[in-house]
């Protein structure tokens, strides 16, 4: 289900996976069922630009909130933006993702481990 967490949280988007991922950084979270991998996350077609444009927020975001993403995500997230090239980008984000937020038609909310470590910062 890759990109499944930009589909399903809807208006959330992008900085919603930002503060996700950083309370999984933040917090940590134990949980017995096995995260995801990211080749579990299904791709979701989407326009490359308004996605190159999201993700640069979102590094903008992460940078300030003090918990960037490591440079050579942000370098290849960067170069898949200029290209448009967004199944790279979400291939890139989905390894980040902590929780993976399933909304569904009656506004059930399902959350599952996504496939990014947990480690708590303090």
């Amino acid at each position: 289900m890759k990109g499944a967490v930009l589909k399903r949280i809807g208006g959330v988007g992008l900085l919603g996976i930002g503060l996700f991922m950083l309370l999984g950084r933040s917090f940590g979270t134990e949980q017995a069922e096995r995260p995801r991998v990211s080749e579990d996350l299904e791709t979701i077609e989407v326009e490359g630009q308004p996605l190159a444009s999201n993700a640069q927020r979102l590094i903008q975001a992460l940078e300030f909130l003090g918990a960037p993403l490591p440079i050579e995500i942000t370098n290849a997230l960067q170069v898949a933006g200029r290209a448009r090239d967004a199944p790279k980008i979400q291939q890139l984000l989905d390894r980040q993702v902590l929780f993976v937020v399933t909304l569904n038609p009656e506004a059930r909310v399902k959350v599952t481990r996504g496939p990014a470590p947990a480690a708590l910062q303090q």
